[in-house]
């Protein structure tokens, strides 16, 4: 599995949409696309309500140009961070695909010094 920065332009957000509603849908009845839609505004626009969110990155799990997954990090103003989510579409779990997206995160925190 590769990871690539989430990139509206080569990833179709109508793939990334369907991805978080399977996902999430399994856990909740009433789904629509607004998680998605908003994952994709931050990684765009920065978080709307993140009054001391410094960044927001969002990263795609890919293999063979299929999204199996994604995580999304803030870093805050005062030096800290946290995964803000963590997802892995229903058709690649069990694969490994959430701990490779976790590994990858924690990495990309440290790296940042973030704490």
């Amino acid at each position: 599995m590769e990871m690539a920065r989430f990139d509206e332009s080569k990833h179709p957000a109508r793939d990334f949409i369907e991805m978080c509603n399977a996902s999430i849908g399994i856990n909740y009845a009433q789904i629509d696309d607004s998680f998605g839609r908003g994952m994709i505004e931050a990684n765009r626009d920065g978080e709307p309500h993140g009054l001391y969110s410094k960044d927001f990155e969002l990263w795609v799990g890919e293999e063979d140009s299929k999204m199996l997954g994604f995580v999304s990090l803030v870093k805050k103003r005062g030096g800290s961070s946290k995964i803000k989510a963590l997802i892995v579409n229903p058709e690649a779990r069990g694969k490994g695909v959430g701990s490779t997206l976790y590994q990858f995160a924690m990495k990309q925190l440290e790296s940042s010094g973030a704490r």
